[in-house]
């Protein structure tokens, strides 16, 4: 085997190991969004809540371990991917200014409602005093929903 057999089969490998890990989150989120609850169930969900939201906050603060904080607060997520049917496949956060008084970012969102896939991009103002969290203000909401079985939600959802 020459050079360029061996290039082509290390880029078909990595093609195909992008499409298993492209996927495997489609499949997760399809499976998030099989999981329907009824609201027995969301009544239940939302006691249990009330009484360990003390608890988990008392368990994050004593948790010196990065790591066991990243998994309770994983844990949490998938919770509420389960509950809400939502599941997000990209998230990214850009400072757009900060300042003493306040600071704005603008998030870029990407994921599925159900079996609905969209993408969301905002600002979001944060005014501050004396290290306090005033306000947040969210701005220039934009949502884009990529379906074309759903293009009269995708209307109802632009205006």
């Amino acid at each position: 085997m020459d050079n360029n057999d061996v290039q082509a089969y290390k880029d078909e490998i990595q093609s195909l190991e992008e499409e298993i890990k492209m996927l495997a989150e489609e499949y997760q989120c399809s499976q998030h969004a099989l999981m329907a609850y009824s609201d027995g169930d969301i009544i239940k969900v939302m006691k249990s809540l009330k009484k360990t939201s003390q608890e988990e906050l008392r368990q994050y603060q004593s948790c010196p371990d990065l790591k066991t904080q990243n998994e309770l607060l994983e844990a949490d997520l998938s919770f509420i991917m389960k509950l809400t049917g939502i599941c997000f496949t990209h998230y990214t956060r850009k400072p757009v200014e900060k300042n003493e008084a306040k600071a704005t970012h603008k998030y870029q969102l990407s994921g599925n409602c159900q079996s609905v896939p969209f993408q969301m991009e905002f600002q979001l103002l944060e005014e501050n005093e004396n290290k306090k969290n005033i306000s947040a203000t969210v701005t220039d909401l934009n949502i884009v929903i990529e379906s074309e079985e759903y293009s009269d939600l995708s209307t109802f959802v632009t205006r």
